[in-house]
């Protein structure tokens, strides 16, 4: 075969390039003809594709190549838009590969990132990757996607499919349902940059820039014409692809490594590869979406997580931001919702007509938008339960706390009411019949956020172009985009708080399985609000309105229990947000084992507030009561008081049995018996005691009432005394007695001289001066007679 020499592209002549791809055919069928036409035609792709980047970039060497994704800043790169390239290899902004738990991050932070990560995601199936780590054929990567514009962040699970000096492709299939037509959204919002790109890598160039802003300002009539098609191409497409957790078929693997091997060669443009990037990923981690505008407990992770998973073992879940509600908005009216309240009832808004029976169709959806569709579920409920009680609150809460995603129907009084579940957080929530007090606009118009024009106005955009309120909002320019986020915040907490009030109907949940494709709101304005903080709320309030009896029986119970968090409380914990006081009680209930009355003596905040916060969590089941250690203290306790008791009780005299002293008489020999009978009871010795202490505790108790048998009879406690102690020690106990009554009737102690005298009158019940002093102090208690000799009693 004989070489020609190169000659520049522009010299060539038809029939050369003829020749050139004849000779290519023939080689290629000599070669590898016995390989499948699909994949001959995307290696032969890839390779066009590498020649025309190497061509690209010998004609513009100027300029870093590739998309790189480590910085998560809003400010944009200086090198020029036209360096990305679709189909080039994107650097992580972390990356822990070598683990058991290996893992990436990718973020966007412009629109041109945001373009070609999901147009590899989303369009190719795979994503060319630049890692520094190794990695082998077929070996599984958690991976994160966040797209900073768009505040929407994903975790799925990728798998190597193709290595090349160009890049690693990651195969990224198992992305769910709605998140993937989420990301078909964005991708629809961001087609501009994906055709600028697409054109500049054709030699086409950059579009120019009357052009690009023609399509900006049209993008908005267009944008949800481009998501419904997407929702009807994932359908299509889409519709065998597995769940999250699941195997894909061989038939299904084989062809999405199939599709996805179209990118798995090609190369970033350029050998040089900007990896200075790298030494910047704690500032990246530390500039993340979830902590820039937020507290760091504003963000959690979505879905049910198992506390067996390791820590980065996020396969399929995904971190969101809980957005703070809008005060004026949540408190823009003082009504609740109500079986009882009609549209009828709605006062005016304004110089705005009210939303009632009058108005027709035509007129509401041009002042409040087009009416969202009521979604019919496929199939039966999963679950049907008559709302009784506070059963709604117990059914919000389970659904939260196991990660749900689907819809919730409560159905009662002529009031129906959808809401939308997204691993445990409402994100959308509607009614029928349409009420004025639940629209967001009119919500935004009473907050004095928008005015009624402005209202009309958004509302006839969003029916033209038949969308949603909010996305008119934004694309009309009448509030920015964190502004509305907050105020649907308002709105879902404003109606969770008063679905949590319903105590009759039905409620009836349908599963993620069988909802349409595409129900959930679209980024960036699908916004996650948790029921456990509006819970957690309504029975604080409630709670720290108990009086000191209430508050006393509701604590008596578990004074001597230990506060802890449940096994799966620590994320439910987390979403309550709690306020800074609240938050500090909590850690040091955490941080050091105490029992409760304990909590309570060293909580800085009032007893009452104390035990709302306390019996508020637990009443969720975030926290529970251990009685596990007060239980092993106890009986510690319990067998060290029979070993003791059981020493001295063979030795001891009967008076030392019953633990009184020798002058004791009947009402203090009473009062010890009875102490002991109950202490040493054999019947009340638990039953996890060894037999020994059983044993111990029977010969306790049959001594003791031998010593009772003995000192109850006056007379046979006269004898016994006499028998077991001297006379010198009788005779000398008299005169100390009666001085200690002198002392103690001196400071009116009354109490403690009547029972020096009856000690005396014990040891020697003939004695005269303590009769007399007795009856006088009996006297002058029962005739409130002044003891001072120098007051006259007449």
């Amino acid at each position: 075969m004989t070489e020609k020499p190169d000659t520049p592209d522009s010299a060539q002549s038809p029939q050369d390039g003829a020749s050139l791809r004849d000779r290519l055919r023939a080689y290629v069928r000599q070669q590898f003809g016995d390989l499948p036409t699909a994949e001959l035609a995307a290696a032969l792709s890839d390779c066009a594709e590498e020649f025309r980047d190497e061509a690209t970039t010998a004609s513009h060497p100027a300029g870093p190549s590739g998309s790189t994704l480590s910085t998560f800043s809003s400010v944009r790169s200086e090198a020029p838009r036209t360096t990305l390239s679709l189909s080039g290899a994107i650097t992580p902004a972390q990356s822990t590969l070598n683990t058991k738990n290996p893992y990436i991050i990718l973020r966007a932070a412009n629109r041109d990132e945001v373009a070609v990560l999901l147009h590899q995601a989303i369009q190719v199936g795979a994503i060319v990757l630049n890692l520094d780590e190794s990695v082998a054929l077929n070996d599984l990567i958690n991976i994160e996607l966040t797209l900073v514009d768009a505040q929407f962040s994903i975790r799925t699970q990728g798998k190597v499919v193709h290595i090349s000096p160009a890049g690693t492709a990651v195969e990224v299939s198992r992305i769910d349902r709605e998140d993937r037509i989420a990301l078909q959204g964005i991708l629809g919002d961001h087609q501009e940059a994906v055709t600028r790109l697409r054109n500049a890598r054709g030699g086409a160039g950059q579009a120019d820039a009357s052009s690009s802003e023609s399509g900006r300002r049209g993008r908005g009539a267009t944008v949800s014409s481009g998501r419904m098609t997407a929702a009807l191409r994932q359908q299509t497409l889409h519709a065998s692809l597995p769940n999250r957790g699941e195997a894909m078929e061989a038939g299904e693997a084989h062809d999405a490594e199939e599709e996805s091997s179209v990118a798995n060669s090609a190369p970033a443009q350029g050998a040089a590869l900007d990896r200075s990037s790298r030494s910047a990923k704690g500032a990246a981690l530390a500039n993340s979406i979830f902590s820039r505008h937020k507290r760091p407990s504003s963000s959690v992770t979505l879905g049910a997580l198992n506390r067996f998973d390791g820590p980065q073992d996020f396969t399929s879940r995904r971190e969101v931001e809980l957005i703070d509600p809008d005060m004026r908005v949540l408190t823009s009216t003082a009504r609740r919702i109500g079986a009882a309240l009609k549209p009828s009832d709605t006062q005016p808004l304004g110089s705005l007509p009210s939303l009632g029976d009058e108005g027709s169709p035509e007129e509401l959806s041009t002042l409040f938008g087009p009416e969202l569709p009521w979604i019919i579920p496929a199939g039966s409920p999963a679950r049907v339960e008559e709302l009784t009680g506070e059963r709604v609150v117990d059914v919000m809460l389970q659904l939260s706390g196991s990660g749900f995603s689907g819809l919730v129907e409560t159905v009662g009084s002529g009031i129906d009411r959808q809401i939308y579940f997204d691993g445990g957080l409402v994100v959308e929530i509607r009614r029928r019949p349409r009420f004025s007090h639940e629209e967001l606009g009119p919500m935004l118009h009473m907050a004095d956020h928008i005015d009624a024009q402005q209202l009309a106005m958004a509302a006839a955009y969003a029916e033209e172009n038949q969308t949603i309120f909010e996305r008119s909002l934004l694309e009309l320019e009448l509030l920015d985009q964190d502004s509305i986020r907050h105020a649907i915040a308002g709105r879902l907490t404003f109606l969770l708080r008063a679905i949590c009030e319903l105590d009759s109907g039905q409620i009836r949940v349908f599963d993620n399985q069988s909802m349409p494709a595409g129900y959930l709101p679209a980024p960036p304005l699908r916004v996650h609000v948790p029921v456990e903080r509006i819970i957690y709320k309504r029975l604080f309030e409630r709670l720290k309105k108990f009086d000191a009896v209430q508050r006393g029986a509701m604590v008596s119970e578990h004074l001597d229990a230990y506060p802890e968090v449940a096994p799966d409380g620590y994320e439910r914990l987390e979403r309550v947000v709690l306020s800074p006081e609240h938050t500090r009680l909590v850690e040091r209930i955490l941080g050091e084992r105490r029992r409760l009355r304990e909590v309570f003596t060293e909580s800085s905040l009032s007893p009452s507030e104390t035990a709302a916060v306390v019996h508020a969590l637990h009443r969720m089941g975030v926290l529970r009561f251990d009685t596990s250690l007060h239980k092993t203290i106890v009986r510690e306790r319990y067998r060290e008081n029979v070993t003791v008791k059981y020493l001295s009780v063979h030795k001891a005299s009967y008076f030392e049995v019953l633990n009184v002293h020798w002058s004791s008489y009947d009402e203090m020999i009473d009062k010890a018996y009875k102490e002991l009978s109950d202490q040493f009871d054999p019947a009340a010795v638990p039953d996890s005691m060894e037999a020994e202490v059983v044993g111990r505790v029977r010969e306790i108790h049959e001594r003791v009432e031998r010593a009772y048998q003995t000192l109850a009879d006056h007379e046979n406690r006269q004898a016994y005394r006499k028998r077991i102690m001297p006379a010198y020690k009788l005779s000398h106990a008299i005169p100390l007695f009666l001085k200690q009554s002198e002392l103690a009737e001196r400071r009116t102690e009354w109490a403690e001289a009547i029972d020096s005298l009856r000690r005396v009158l014990e040891i020697d019940p003939g004695n005269e001066k303590a009769g007399l002093h007795l009856a006088r102090i009996q006297q002058m208690q029962a005739s409130n007679i002044s003891p001072d000799p120098t007051e006259s009693n007449f």
